[in-house]
């Protein structure tokens, strides 16, 4: 009977070691020696950047459909001037009318 416990105890505390494991993984981002684990607060300043990049790239390809081509610059888009700086640094984006891709300087 007590070996049965220790059994189930064993299988409790390898579980438990796996869960930690692997969310040590997903907070740093399964880093590597090349790699640094992104702090929460700059991981959202990243995500928010990240998100306004995204709103950016939806209104270039509605102006795609619309005009058959992208805008030459962010200006022709039909989005407040604000949404065309990175939200954390104020840094505006770089935009290539080549191709609609919209980089943030600071968060690439």
């Amino acid at each position: 009977m007590k070996s049965y416990g220790l059994i189930g105890l064993v299988i409790g505390l390898v579980i438990v070691g796996i869960l930690v494991y692997r969310a040590g993984n997903i907070y740093t981002r399964g880093t590597t020696e090349t790699q640094h684990a992104i702090a929460p607060p700059e991981r959202a300043h990243i995500l928010q950047c990240q998100t306004q990049i995204k709103k950016i790239e939806n209104a270039i390809q509605l102006y795609y459909a619309e005009n058959g081509r992208y805008p030459q610059s962010l200006d022709e888009l039909d989005i407040p001037l604000q949404e065309t700086y990175c939200p954390v640094t104020g840094q505006a984006y770089l935009y290539n009318p080549e191709n609609g891709a919209v980089i943030c300087p600071q968060h690439r």
